[in-house]
């Protein structure tokens, strides 16, 4: 479409865009649990202030986040630095590179349910860590490699990498949060994508504008790599935690993302 028109893009988008509002307003089920008595009082801003201040002193959760923020550092030049990698250094035309995207969407939505399935009893950490080390992998091969086939075997290692380490990444951010501060909790995990989504491109940027393009790959797969030994830590350090709600008070049973994916 992009070879066509730029514009029908932004087009298609705002109708895709209203497509999705409504399927998520009649068809998604809320999880948000039932209030306490105690918290049906609205919150004045100091109280949800004090609220995030809680957050910051859990060490376990900011340590997830760091890793998790690598491990966004790295993902994120698929969604940045690849186009302008592969069309302006390797010679691809931007149809082929919209064929590689495809690739990635077109697996995640007939496999994901699938891989979720498959990975429903893992352990969620152990999870998180091999598709880690697939992201390593696939990224790093964007750098060894120059044929448009290795292009393609790459975004399946990092779409196979994908759909086993996003439910669970996202399941243990909420798990490990109290059901009362699970907004908040969820509110601070998105730093762990702002922050690389704001700081990656331009690193990218002045490694492919200075150094040999190639570089932006190994200096991925490197990050990756610091985001895989920090998972496994905690995995080790406190796995129990992030298997369930961490012995925090519950009140009811936790969220999982195959909650929302095997019914389907």
């Amino acid at each position: 479409m992009a070879t066509r028109s730029f514009e029908m893009l932004f087009y298609a988008d705002v109708v895709l865009s209203i497509v999705v509002s409504v399927f998520v307003f009649y068809f998604l089920p809320e999880t948000k649990p039932e209030s306490k008595e105690v918290s049906k009082r609205e919150n004045s801003l100091l109280q949800t202030f004090k609220g995030y201040r809680i957050i910051f002193k859990d060490k376990l959760y900011m340590a997830f986040l760091l890793a998790t923020s690598f491990s966004t550092l790295m993902y994120f030049n698929m969604n940045s630095s690849m186009s302008v990698y592969l069309v302006n250094h390797r010679g691809i035309t931007p149809e082929q590179f919209g064929y590689i995207l495809s690739l990635n969407a077109g697996m995640v939505v007939f496999l994901q349910i699938f891989i979720t399935r498959v990975t429903a009893k893992w352990k969620a950490m152990l999870a998180i860590v091999l598709g880690n080390l697939l992201y390593v992998v696939g990224f790093t091969m964007y750098g060894i490699f120059d044929s448009y086939v290795m292009f393609i075997i790459a975004m399946v290692i990092i779409t196979i990498g994908e759909m086993i380490y996003s439910p669970k990444e996202q399941m243990i951010a909420v798990n490990i949060a109290p059901e009362d501060m699970r907004g908040r909790y969820m509110a601070v995990h998105s730093f762990s994508w702002i922050i690389p989504i704001a700081i990656g491109p331009l690193g990218a940027g002045l490694i492919m504008d200075n150094f040999d393009p190639r570089y932006v790959w190994f200096a991925a797969g490197f990050i990756g790599i610091i985001a895989t030994l920090g998972f496994l830590r905690l995995h080790f350090k406190a796995q129990g935690r992030f298997e369930g709600n961490g012995g925090k008070e519950s009140n009811g049973r936790n969220f999982a993302f195959q909650d929302l994916v095997l019914p389907l």
